[in-house]
């Protein structure tokens, strides 16, 4: 079984800066996203996703990406984990972006 927390969440991001807590999260700069990852079988790849669109895949710690594309708006960050048995565990975090 996948175990996994994530960055952003719930916090204001100034270049990469974790600053204050609100009720959605804000990016102001580059996203940095992190998976802190457990798991009892092993973990074979981590893949980052911005609205759907493949971005990255790690195979080895650390498993954190930087998106630093020209963004405004509302976006949907999605990390999804393989195990080496092949289980797969998804997370989610809307976050509001402004990277000019």
């Amino acid at each position: 079984m996948i175990q996994f927390f994530k960055k952003p969440s719930n916090y204001l991001y100034v270049f990469g800066r974790k600053l204050i807590p609100l009720k959605n999260t804000m990016i102001i700069g580059k996203a940095f996203v992190e998976a802190d990852l457990q798991d009892n079988i092993g973990i074979e790849k981590v893949e980052f996703y911005i609205d759907g669109e493949l971005k990255a895949t790690m195979q080895s710690t650390p498993y954190s990406w930087q998106w630093n594309e020209a963004a405004i708006g509302k976006h949907e960050i999605m990390v999804k984990v393989y195990d080496m048995a092949r289980n797969v565990a998804v997370a989610k975090e809307e976050a509001w972006i402004i990277n000019i």
